[in-house]
């Protein structure tokens, strides 16, 4: 089966913020930073610098921008495991960088963050179309 039958939820262009860190191991933390490329219910693909080991179980936090106002308007936190690792590809915005594909759990937020959630991404896709 193609990764692409693999996938069941919609993925939505989405560039913002991700910090992450995981065990290697020998247990020593390791921590990272990155700029999500996509994103889904159950499934981000990020761009950084370093990334973890394919495999490696993860944790997640992202911050979503405010949908009115500047800053930071919500935060998704997740955990999940790291199903590929691609290095030196064409990443966003033309740049070459890293990137690794995570298959994440989202914990469970408030009601109106979900309504926060899907305000941002709307605005997020909208300005990606405009551009």
């Amino acid at each position: 089966m193609t990764q692409l039958h693999l996938r069941h939820a919609n993925r939505y262009p989405l560039a913002v913020p991700v910090y992450f860190w995981w065990s290697d191991t020998d247990k020593s933390i390791q921590a990272g930073e990155g700029v999500t490329q996509d994103i889904s219910s159950g499934g981000v693909l990020v761009a950084a610098p370093s990334c973890p080991p394919d495999g490696a179980r993860i944790h997640l936090e992202i911050r979503l921008p405010r949908i009115q106002g500047s800053g930071y308007g919500m935060e998704l936190h997740g955990e999940g495991l790291v199903v590929r690792v691609d290095r030196g590809k064409q990443a966003v915005r033309g740049e070459h960088a890293n990137s690794f594909a995570v298959a994440v759990h989202f914990y469970p937020e408030r009601a109106d963050m979900a309504e926060e959630l899907r305000g941002c991404v709307a605005e997020n896709m909208e300005a990606t179309y405009l551009n």
